[in-house]
């Protein structure tokens, strides 16, 4: 350690605060919380502590600040902040909270609608979540929109429609954009779905039964009947959640399981006594101990979640359980109780979180010694140069030549690296030239990879003979040696026996009169050309008339037609398609037969697997750039007109046909006159700006 570092350490206070470590680029590389900084930073370079993380850290640091802070549940949350910021290589790092999806209900709005979204934000709405499953977010609003009546139109729909949509004629909308709405029947409606989001499913089934029963003695059974179903609905989803304690209290509990630097975390939400939820978390390349990792791991999860328990169980007591359910107090408004249960039902609770923990490790090894198994194989069986530890898939889409975008996805031991997929808009290519642009995207990769050491031991192609051809001529512009590359023909529909058959009769019925006519006669002068011709046609006549068929139908052969001959036994119409798909085609440089790996195999699987992948993910961002032209308006070529005066504009007129129609001094009360007059001028409209009228 260098000596000015050793000093600064010396001299650090005795208080809370949070310390950051930077490598010789500046670079942070750790983030650590503190209740005495001097203490902890001291401890962690005293040479007591053997780990091999510390060493590191040791030979790496070249920077050392501290923040510190009043107490030590600030600590907790900007050292939080600081590792959202920095991402440190060396912390407990959870996925980004925007990849998690929540439901967002904005009570003050007239009509309120659930909206899915990914963060959550301080605008005094409603947010519930956040679901790590996309597949459970998806089941809840389904339920919603199926049973509880509530509008799934955006506002500017509910403004301008002028009749009742779809879902109001299935009887999932009351369609408040049309009809002049009960707002008291609407605003139950909110209230269920807000108890149904909040877990409250057994109180919530008691209050509907009263409901139910007060419509019924009114004599209002459609409404009634209404409820009933909105019961069921919740009470279904009560069935699919399973009973863990019987005492009812909203809990969540923490289990963790280790092998080496490869740690597995698993949660359980629990909901009156029912678990309603359960992620897990992996992370490799921690030493900490297990305690820190614990510690951070419960600030990353908790500063971020919406929904906090009565209690968290943890399976072993941490430093920094104080500070951390005084913030979830305070961030609560009711007492959170952190607990290391001892002994009793908490105490199973903790071992069955922790058994589920080391199950999903065993799993995650499982699927990855099957993924390295792939990748061997898959260099046997293509004579690649080495394994192919690192391969990276590249694909093209375009919609009518337009639009031109490409995709690459990376997978390491067989495995997607989703963070490490890139997508590009193709720039020298116009039109559709699917060559052209996989030279483009394939050379720009080569220049990077060269310039940052940084290239993959396979590349993987999705197409043909073509597509190979340009990345290979890519390559070697580029002077790239020592990768491999291969490409991927997808499987294509191929006529079976019966197709061809098939086919055939189908151009024989073509056949017009004078091809019939033609045929005819040159069968009579055959018949008449006995002299010079070396064909007895007498006897092809007789032939003929032995088995009843015409002369041009007994010269075509249906059995003749067939590429491949039946088998012995077999009849064409014993073929159950007239198609059928050939196999995966794998095409390696200079080498004129493809080839063809067996169907299910471990390799021809992470190949498909890999180029579906690059396939998906070119789509999502095409069809994304389709998405931004489509929603293009004239109003874009106006000056003076960006996306907020835009949106202003079409939510307050409805449409740019409106906005043709409406009044000067209508459309300068939202964007001002001067706005206003460049607005009717980009539109082609004259208007008067003192009378509001037309002048065209």
């Amino acid at each position: 350690m260098r000596q000015d570092i050793a000093d600064k350490i010396a001299t650090l206070p005795h208080a809370p605060g949070v310390y950051i470590m930077k490598d010789a680029k500046g670079v942070v590389f750790y983030i650590g919380k503190a209740k005495s900084l001097r203490d902890r930073v001291r401890s962690n370079f005293s040479g007591s502590d053997t780990r091999a993380i510390v060493s590191l850290h040791d030979r790496m640091l070249a920077e050392l600040e501290v923040v510190l802070t009043t107490n030590e549940k600030e600590a907790l949350l900007v050292e939080n902040e600081l590792i959202k910021e920095h991402t440190p290589r060396f912390n407990v790092a959870l996925k980004d909270d925007k990849r998690f999806l929540c439901i967002r209900l904005d009570l003050r709005e007239r009509y309120p609608r659930l909206q899915v979204v990914r963060r959550f934000g301080k605008d005094g709405a409603r947010y519930f979540g956040p679901y790590h499953s996309a597949h459970a977010l998806r089941e809840v609003v389904r339920l919603v929109n199926r049973h509880f009546q509530l509008r799934t139109c955006n506002d500017q729909v509910l403004n301008n429609r002028s009749r009742p949509c779809l879902q109001h004629q299935i009887k999932r909308c009351p369609a408040p954009c049309v009809f002049d709405l009960s707002k008291g029947e609407y605003t139950m409606n909110v209230a269920t779905v807000v108890s149904f989001l909040e877990g409250k499913e057994t109180e919530l089934v008691g209050t509907l039964t009263e409901r139910m029963k007060d419509r019924a003695r009114d004599e209002q059974f459609e409404s009634a009947a209404l409820i009933r179903d909105q019961m069921q609905a919740i009470q279904r989803s009560l069935e699919r959640q399973k009973i863990v304690t019987s005492d009812f209290v909203n809990r969540d509990v923490v289990g963790i399981y280790r092998e080496g630097p490869h740690v597995e975390i698993h949660t359980m939400r629990t909901r009156d006594g029912r678990l309603v939820d359960a992620q897990r978390f992996s992370f490799s390349d921690l030493e900490q101990p297990v305690s820190e990792i614990l510690s951070d791991f419960a600030t990353r999860y908790y500063t971020a979640a919406e929904d906090v328990p009565d209690e968290i169980l943890f399976p072993l007591e941490m430093e920094w359980e104080g500070p951390l359910a005084e913030f979830l107090t305070e961030k609560r408004g009711r007492k959170v109780a952190v607990l290391t249960p001892q002994r009793g039902d908490k105490v199973h609770l903790v071992e069955l979180a922790n058994r589920n923990a080391h199950q999903a490790y065993m799993d995650k090894q499982r699927e990855a010694g099957a993924a390295r198994t792939a990748v061997e194989r898959l260099q046997r069986a293509l004579h690649l140069r080495r394994a192919p530890a690192r391969i990276e898939c590249f694909d093209i889409s375009h919609f009518q030549g337009g639009q031109i975008v490409a995709s690459l996805v990376r997978f390491d031991n067989g495995l997607p690296c989703k963070e490490l997929y890139r997508r590009y808009r193709i720039r020298t290519t116009a039109g559709q030239d699917d060559f052209k642009s996989m030279y483009e995207v394939v050379s720009r990769r080569a220049r990077r990879g060269l310039e940052e050491e940084d290239l993959p031991d396979l590349i993987v192609i999705d197409g043909g003979k073509g597509q190979l051809a340009a990345a290979r001529a890519a390559l070697d512009d580029h002077a790239v040696d020592g990768v491999d590359l291969i490409s991927l023909a997808k499987s294509r529909a191929e006529d079976t026996p019966k197709g061809k058959l098939k086919k055939k009769k189908a151009e024989n019925a073509k056949l017009d009169e004078t091809d019939r006519a033609v045929l005819e006669a040159a069968s009579d002068d055959l018949a008449a050309a006995q002299a010079v011709s070396e064909i007895d046609a007498d006897g092809l006549s007789a032939m003929a008339e032995q088995d009843n068929t015409p002369l041009d139908d007994a010269v075509i052969d249906d059995e003749l037609l067939l590429e491949e001959p039946l088998g012995e036994g077999d009849d064409a119409s014993d073929i159950d398609s007239e198609t059928e798909r050939s196999a995966e085609r794998v095409f390696l440089f200079g080498q004129k037969n493809p080839i063809v790996l067996r169907q299910n195999s471990a390799e021809l699987f992470l190949l498909t697997r890999a180029r579906d992948e690059a396939h998906r993910f070119a789509i999502t961002y095409h069809r994304e750039l389709r998405g931004k032209a489509g929603t293009r308006t004239a109003l874009d070529a106006v000056a003076g007109i960006g996306p907020k005066r835009r949106k202003l504009l079409l939510r307050t007129f409805g449409s740019i046909t409106r906005i043709k129609a409406a009044a000067f001094d209508d459309v300068a009360k939202v964007v001002g006159e001067a706005t206003a007059k460049r607005v009717f001028e980009g539109l082609g409209v004259a208007r008067d700006n003192t009378t509001g009228q037309s002048t065209n």
